[in-house]
């Protein structure tokens, strides 16, 4: 994930499947969509039953850096709680440009 923070053109980002993400790492990827570093436009997320509600929050916390860019957010086939449903929908407020969320 360090890697990602030199990326200023990024506007796509897919982390897919299962990939044992821990919370390390989600806290990575949060520092980098809060950084401003870069803009993305795409998330996806699909298929991560890693990210919990820890994930998740971490997460959300992340996405309040991106709000103005974020056109589309993929989560499907995660394990999300409501508690978690909570906490993503709270972020999802400051995503202005946001146009799709599967």
């Amino acid at each position: 994930m360090r890697a990602l923070h030199s990326l200023s053109q990024l506007e796509g980002l897919t982390i897919w499947g299962d990939n044992n993400i821990d919370h390390d790492g989600w806290y990575e990827l949060r520092i980098l969509l809060e950084s401003g570093g870069c803009k993305l436009k795409q998330l996806c997320l699909s298929e991560n039953n890693y990210i919990r509600n820890e994930g998740l929050d971490v997460l959300s916390n992340g996405l309040r850096g991106i709000g103005s860019s974020l056109k589309v957010l993929t989560l499907s086939d995660n394990s999300i709680s409501n508690e978690g449903l909570s906490t993503l929908v709270e972020a999802l407020q400051t995503c202005t440009s946001l146009e799709r969320l599967h």
